[in-house]
């Protein structure tokens, strides 16, 4: 950190300080607050009054005393049900009851007092607010009861986000983007831990899994969509806080068994009968049974939580071709019928089915301890394991062949501790240490005998596109015995002061990441062909050298690094009056990089890894509550917010630096000293090649993501616990990541291409060629990790939502928005993200690939105690029909951007062989994501009956189908809109099958699958 920072800090504190500052405001990542103002009989307010919150559950208590104003405020509570006493002289005492506690909701409650000495109780209801006056925050609480009864395919408790206003999927493999910005830059926290993946920046165990914690486990989810206090940080996007059950004074707990088989659930119509798969219904069964239990250890002092959760999968997958003819005979020339049937007899024997699993066990130990009124101590253990042979690649059909699959595993475990000390009435200390291990492996199968072996004698990846493209080598993301091994180490403390209407919070967050890799890119080398004809060509002539390209990677298989984020926030609440809170926070982060371990004296940025240390994000926001009881209230807020760059990016530019210590890759276009399908190369070429080495490097003055978000907000509570609420949003994004090839020269040519048939049928368009030698003789691509491309998005919300009343809960939403950038995505590493100029970034400015500019969610849980009142006066009528619950979940959004490309590159290629620019393939002339996917409607519904034994005890029956009415979801497009005429290389005919779906299902939408599960609660 900078002195000048130390001293801007320093001020701000002491200055806080100066003012004075006495009840709580600001509540934690994992605690909730309750809030109000004792008044008289005359509607004055009380001051000094003396007030006792106690959690029902476990009889922990917090006394405190009104302020002269008669408002008082008690901050830093477990989620729970609370009682709220107040006594004063004069005045009889008052009890208020079942006064629910949410995580980053404040309840407000209310007391006025009547003259005597008998206590009263005074009628509360139970629900926390349904519209949110005490700060500027935009966010959404996901209750206990939403997690219990909506039906949540594969039981991945993260999925509840989707649910969010201004959220969209990224992607289809369980990434989620906040207002326009990649899934790469959110924050997830677990009871106020660090839940995150550094290297891949996802939530830890990936994407992959199942899930990382237990939906038994969590009581409630808050998402924090923008204008969230500076307590929370480390993301350009959104902030989700997870947070576990405990243990109370009562046992309670749960016993489920769900089980799903894909033969009761309807067929993919793109996954076509082949070999082993007669019907062209893959199998895909999967068991999930567990529970969990908490209660005492010792009464009022000492509680336990225990859950466990396993699942056992088998879903075979298919090995095919993007399309039923792709494997069909063909006419190549120079090659007999008899060369091309055993060139395809070779490929239709990478075909066919995969034996594949799906396992995992969570465990998850939580120990809450009241050592005194003062301090509560928390520990919690989250143990996951994942095992899952063929499971890198999930999908249903794999264009792979089928030993080239890849085999994943997982072993994650992570330890949180907090303690939570009131020192004085006024001051409050969190502390939270955790550490955790999150190792990754994907690991090569062995070959089949048929195959060739590559280098080393690893089996071939068989990569068949729909467009004709063939990979052959072992893949890419194999072997990968640590991707990564992650070790955190995560120091944080914050305090809270109070004193009359103002509340300062402010911490420290400091976070030690070790990042263990042991993979190589291309290892093992592999052949890329742009058609089925060129690989025949190979597979029989080899000397013809047909393949587009060859890379094989050089060096050692593991390096270590270590990365430091610091992280210091202050934030300030005032209280005006009852009506009206200022929200003032600044928060600053620094990401410390490591030093290069391999700089390169040929490249100078390789001896370099610049720092961003001026990352202050300031915040300001209000609330403005209005009416006869506060029914309505505006709310808005502005905020800098930064991300991170991924380990994954810093990993790249420690280990290519273009030296022999390091990894390097080797990529070439067909030529005389290039090798022969399927031979590798021993060792880097040292001469004779077209050119050398790629490296990878920071650009000067890199920073890191920052993101301007402004909201406006208006609330209504339109009748008990039921409020609209109308939301603007604008983000602004500056310096997102961005790697691009940079060792090229300006394009001093260019080359007219005609297009022929279609949308732009005789029209002709300038591509740039890239010509000459490279700049830097020394290297190849030159691929420079920079933060150059921004982001705008403009969102418009309406919201319905209704608590659980009367057996009713429903939350709908419906986001407008529109969402543009100039080459975002969603890309861990440093893969060129292939612009058209590298050296004209505007014209890559148009639709983002997260623009969903519709989309509307709705989720509803009916549960009527007694089925519209027929069972009334009849054991056996309430029996039967008391206890059902219906909960769907609907969503209805626009399909998805892509982008009209031509066959392969049109950009000119280098003199030295090198794709220019990387080798885009996008039309020049045609704006980026110009075309959208057919828009996605979705049912998922789940149907319950419950038979009660007791008050507290019961068991349930359910079934869930998850795309009830089986619609056709779109997840795959085919974008080839052009490919080259016959003989010529600038000419482009229509491609008719442009536009046309190669894939129809991913983790998020796929077709019907249904569901049955037992659950037992007490």
């Amino acid at each position: 950190m900078t002195k000048n920072f130390s001293i801007k800090f320093l001020t701000l504190i002491i200055l806080s300080l100066v003012l004075g500052f006495g009840q709580a405001f600001a509540q934690s990542t994992v605690t909730g607050g309750i809030n109000g103002t004792i008044t008289d009989p005359q509607g004055g307010v009380v001051p000094n009054a003396s007030i006792t919150v106690t959690n029902i559950g476990t009889n922990a208590a917090v006394t405190v005393n009104a302020s002269s104003d008669g408002g008082y405020r008690v901050l830093n509570l477990q989620p729970g049900t609370y009682r709220v006493e107040t006594t004063v002289s004069g005045f009889a005492p008052v009890m208020a009851d079942n006064i629910i506690v949410e995580v980053g909701v404040i309840t407000s409650v209310d007391i006025p007092l009547t003259l005597g000495t008998a206590t009263a109780e005074v009628e509360i209801t139970a629900e926390a607010p349904v519209i949110n006056t005490n700060d500027s925050t935009n966010s959404r609480n996901i209750n206990e009861t939403s997690i219990n009864e909506l039906p949540i395919n594969g039981r991945r408790a993260s999925s509840f986000v989707l649910a969010t206003p201004g959220v969209s999927p990224d992607g289809g493999f369980g990434l989620i983007s906040f207002r326009g910005i990649s899934g790469l830059l959110n924050n997830s926290t677990v009871d106020g831990g660090d839940d995150n993946q550094a290297f891949f920046s996802e939530a830890r165990g990936r994407t992959r899994i199942s899930s990382s914690i237990s939906q038994d486990a969590v009581r409630e989810f808050q998402v924090n969509t923008s204008n969230y206090s500076a307590e929370f940080g480390r993301a350009a996007g959104g902030v989700v806080n997870t947070v576990t059950k405990s243990g109370t004074n009562d046992f309670h707990g749960s016993a489920f068994y769900f089980f799903r088989d894909n033969k009761y659930g309807a067929r993919n119509p793109l996954i076509f009968p082949g070999p082993g798969n007669p019907t062209g219904k893959p199998k895909d069964v999967r068991h999930q049974f567990g529970g969990s239990i908490g209660g005492p250890v010792v009464k009022d002092n000492l509680f336990f939580f225990f859950s466990y959760d396993q699942q056992k999968r088998d879903f075979p997958g298919v090995a095919q071709p993007g399309n039923a003819t792709f494997l069909n005979p063909i006419t190549v020339t120079g090659l007999t019928p008899a060369q091309v049937a055993a060139g395809i007899s070779y490929l239709q024997n990478l075909t066919g089915v995969v034996p594949r699993r799906g396992d995992q066990t969570l465990i998850l130990p939580k120990i809450d301890w009241v050592i005194n009124d003062k301090h509560t101590f928390t520990a919690v253990y989250n143990r996951l394991r994942w095992n899952s042979p063929a499971g890198v690649q999930t999908a249903a059909t794999v264009t792979r062949g089928r030993t080239s699959f890849g085999s994943d595993i997982v072993a994650l475990d992570s330890y949180n501790f907090r303690l939570n000390s009131v020192l004085t009435p006024s001051i409050i200390n969190e502390a939270r240490f955790q550490y955790s291990r999150d190792l990754e492996q994907q690991i090569a199968d062995t070959p089949d005998p048929s195959e060739p072996t590559t280098g080393g004698g690893f089996p071939p990846s068989a990569s068949i596109a729909v467009g004709g493209g063939i990979t052959i080598g072992k893949p890419n993301f194999l072997n990968r015995n640590a991707y990564p091994d992650e070790k955190r180490w995560q120091f944080a403390d914050s305090v809270t002061l109070n004193r009359g209407k103002h509340t300062i919070k402010f911490g420290a967050d400091i976070n030690h990441v070790s990042d263990t890799l042991a993979s190589l890119f291309t290892e093992s080398g592999a052949y890329s062909y742009s058609t089925l004809a060129n690989f025949l060509l190979d597979f029989n002539i080899p000397s013809t050298k047909a393949y587009a390209n060859f890379q094989q990677g050089f060096g050692p298989l593991e390096f270590q690094f270590v990365t430091r984020d610091y992280n210091f926030f202050y934030q300030h609440d005032i209280r005006v009056d009852s009506n009206l809170t200022l929200n003032i926070g600044l928060r600053y982060e620094y990401q410390q990089k490591p030093e290069p371990q391999l700089p390169n004296p040929r490249e100078p940025r390789t001896s370099v890894f610049p720092a961003d240390k001026n990352n202050f994000g300031p915040r300001v926001g209000f609330a403005y509550s209005f009416g006869d009881n506060n029914e309505n209230v505006i709310r808005s807020g502005y905020g800098m917010f930064y991300g991170r760059i991924t380990n994954s990016a810093i990993s790249n530019a420690i280990t290519n630096t273009g030296l022999a210590a390091g990894q390097r890759t080797f990529f070439t276009t067909p030529n005389a000293t290039s090798p022969t399908y399927p031979n590798v190369l021993p060792a880097f070429p040292s001469s004779g090649s077209s050119f050398g080495g790629d490296i990878i490097v920071f650009a000067r003055g890199i920073q890191n993501p920052r993101i301007h978000q402004l909201d406006l907000i208006y609330e209504r509570q339109i009748s008990r616990n039921t409020a609209i609420s109308f939301t603007g949003m604008i983000s602004h994004g500056q310096y997102l990541p961005y790697f691009i090839d940079t060792n090229l020269n300006p394009p001093t040519a260019a080359t007219a291409f005609t297009f022929n048939g279609g949308p732009l049928g005789g029209t002709t368009f300038i591509a740039p060629r890239f010509t000459g030698p490279r700049p830097n003789t020394n290297f190849g691509r030159i691929t420079e990790i920079s933060s150059n491309v921004s982001s705008d998005y403009y969102g418009f919300v309406a919201q319905l939502n209704r608590r659980m009343t009367n057996g009713i809960q429903f939350q709908t939403s419906y986001t407008f928005s529109s969402a543009e950038d100039n080459g975002q995505n969603s890309q861990t590493f440093t893969t060129a993200n292939s612009p058209l100029n590298p050296f004209d970034l505007d014209i890559e400015r148009g639709r983002s690939n997260f623009d969903v500019p519709h989309r509307f969610v709705a989720s509803v849980i009916f549960a009527p105690t007694n089925l519209f009142g027929l069972g009334n006066g009849s054991r056996v009528g309430k029996a039967i029909l008391g206890g059902w619950s219906v909960a769907p979940i609907v969503t209805a959004s626009s399909g998805f951007t892509y982008s009209g490309t031509t066959q392969s590159s049109i950009i000119g290629l280098t003199s030295s062989g090198v794709l220019g620019a990387g080798g885009s393939s996008r039309i020049p002339g045609l704006a980026p994501n110009t075309f959208r996917t057919p828009s996605i409607f979705n049912i998922d519904l789940r149907l319950s009956k419950r038979f009660r034994f007791t008050e507290t005890m019961n068991l349930e029956f359910l079934a869930e189908a998850f795309n009830l009415l089986n619609r056709f979801h779109t997840t795959g497009i085919n974008s080839t809109m052009y490919n080259f005429a016959s003989g010529s290389t600038t000419q482009f005919n229509f491609n008719p099958t442009f536009g046309s779906v190669t894939a129809a299902g991913n983790s998020i939408v796929r077709e019907r699958q249904i569901q049955f599960a037992a659950r037992f609660q007490f």
